[in-house]
């Protein structure tokens, strides 16, 4: 049995939250001091909280509105097509909505195109390619800058080469790249690229004030490559759009005012309606980093404006709007209205966090909309991928939930994220052989503490491995004194197999988290084992 369903034994110190109230590091919010700020810090990660009870129906099913029920049908009929776009295109919009379809449709392709050509970039430059991989580059580019058809079709070929991936595999292959093209404009700037991404990896997702000094440094050394690659290439070739918002991105973290505001201008000289630099515009100009709400709302409207020709950017101003009103999701909406603020299509990241956000709030058939939107158009989103194991565990459709979260496994096997969230959700399902090959892959591939607690209770319940729970009780412990995952996970495993530490165990719980108002149904579980099971006496 497991901290998420054991009903009696205070191995479920946690009952019902099991590991709702501690999931960290998956949707770090960035509060880098910013435009207008000098000081970089981040936003606190947020906190699972419990919903409310669910009614279910005698079927198991959760009581629903005939609206959601209708959604779900159109949803579960979509999800039976195999082309991704066209799933993607005929996957209902959220109830009472009125998107524009034809940004939809953009948003969808922007997505969903397959690009096999440069998605082989690693293989291209083991093989020596690095002239196909800038002939692949510039033939992008060239549809991006010329045919309205392709606004940003350039922009998702980096994403999908992954420069900005912060692995050492992906920056040993960008060097060879280098090596191989040394005059190549777009070699340089996919180094820049990287860089940056290694740069918020080194800094870490701490509020600037926990924040170590060898973080910083090792942050600022990385900032300063990436703004040497970058500026470089844009002196190579201005016309190279995606640059500039990584250079926002830098600005950003270092709090360079005038380096981040000249980045958007020069963005904007380049290709004035580049949908990167204005979803990033609109993400980093809030009030959390010296910028405005007005400011932000006034970006919603120019890209509204925009998208009457560039139907892709009804998605950048959704997501300016969103941004706005939530304050980049510090601001929670009047009256919990998460579904509303989702009124046109906006970014699959934007929907996962409002989904999140729903949940934690209890408003659970607005979180299951709002996730269902984010896997429509990204299923490698981890928020939406464990809103939906979550609530599936809760009687929503938990075999759509199941299908989505092995079909985001299989579509991103190497993803930390993804791996770790499916497997903390399909664990949640009770899929215990499923969850557990990916739960293994993600914390041997560095998966946040949520993910490793998991693993931990479950090789403490299902698993039967005592040894293996006890040394990943012992390494939360260690790694993060003041989260009491790894205490409940250490005195369960006393406990469960009679160690003579398991009063000590249980005690040194109570010391440390028993008047914490978050821990009191283990506290109370501990209390009423110990008052049932008194420690012999030593005398």
């Amino acid at each position: 049995m497991s901290l998420a369903s054991r009903r009696s034994g205070y191995a479920n110190f946690k009952g019902d939250k099991g590991m709702d109230m501690i999931k960290q590091g998956n949707r770090r919010a960035l509060l880098l001091g910013g435009l207008l700020l000098a000081v970089a810090a981040l936003a606190a990660s947020k906190v699972w909280q419990p919903p409310a009870a669910t009614r279910a129906s005698g079927q198991g099913q959760a009581t629903a509105s005939s609206a959601f029920e209708a959604f779900m049908t159109q949803v579960q009929s979509a999800s039976k097509i195999a082309d991704p776009i066209e799933r993607c295109l005929h996957m209902p919009d959220p109830p009472g909505s009125h998107w524009h379809a034809d940004g939809v449709a953009a948003y969808c392709r922007y997505r969903l195109t397959e690009m096999a050509d440069i998605k082989g970039f690693r293989s291209l430059i083991a093989a020596g390619k690095g002239a196909e991989v800038d002939r692949i580059l510039a033939g992008y580019l060239q549809m991006q800058m010329h045919d309205a058809r392709y606004p940003a079709i350039f922009d998702q070929a980096v994403n999908r080469a992954g420069f900005d991936d912060a692995d050492p595999e992906m920056r040993a292959a960008i060097d060879a790249w280098m090596h191989q093209r040394p005059d190549s404009v777009f070699a340089v700037a996919a180094s820049g690229m990287q860089y940056q991404r290694a740069a918020f990896e080194a800094r870490g997702a701490d509020l600037a004030s926990k924040t170590r000094e060898e973080q910083w440094r090792a942050a600022r050394q990385l900032a300063a490559f990436a703004r040497r690659d970058l500026d470089r290439a844009a002196a190579m070739s201005p016309v190279v759009p995606t640059i500039y918002a990584d250079m926002l991105r830098m600005g950003v973290l270092v709090g360079d005012r005038r380096y981040a505001t000249a980045a958007i201008e020069r963005g904007h000289v380049v290709q004035p309606n580049n949908f990167v630099l204005r979803l990033d515009q609109a993400s980093f100009t809030g009030r959390k980093w010296g910028g405005s709400a007005a400011w932000v709302d006034q970006q919603a409207k120019e890209a509204a404006a925009a998208a009457e020709h560039t139907p892709l950017l009804w998605v950048a101003a959704s997501h300016a709007r969103i941004q706005a009103a939530t304050d980049g999701n510090l601001t929670p909406p009047a009256d919990d209205g998460y579904l509303s603020l989702a009124s046109d299509v906006a970014t699959g990241h934007d929907f996962s966090q409002l989904a999140a956000d729903a949940n934690r709030a209890g408003q659970r058939e607005e979180a299951f909309v709002l996730a269902v939107e984010a896997l429509r158009f990204d299923n490698s989103q981890d928020d939406a991928l464990y809103v939906v194991g979550n609530l599936g565990s809760k009687g929503y459709y938990r075999e759509w939930a199941k299908a989505e979260l092995i079909r985001a496994t299989h579509e991103h096997p190497r993803s930390v994220e993804v791996t770790g969230s499916a497997g903390v959700a399909l664990r949640r399902l009770h899929e215990p052989a499923l969850a557990e090959p990916l739960l293994v892959y993600a914390t041997e591939h560095g998966a946040d503490d949520w993910v490793l607690a998991t693993l931990g209770d479950f090789y403490s319940h299902e698993g039967r491995n005592y040894a293996k729970a006890g040394a990943i009780a012992d390494e939360l412990i260690q790694h993060n004194p003041a989260n009491p995952d790894g205490y409940v996970i250490r005195a369960c495993v006393d406990k469960d197999t009679n160690s003579p530490n398991r009063y000590r165990s249980a005690k040194d719980f109570l010391t440390r988290f028993g008047n914490d108002a978050d821990q009191q149904g283990p506290a109370s579980e501990i209390r009423a084992w110990l008052a049932a099971n008194p420690e012999p006496s030593t005398g």
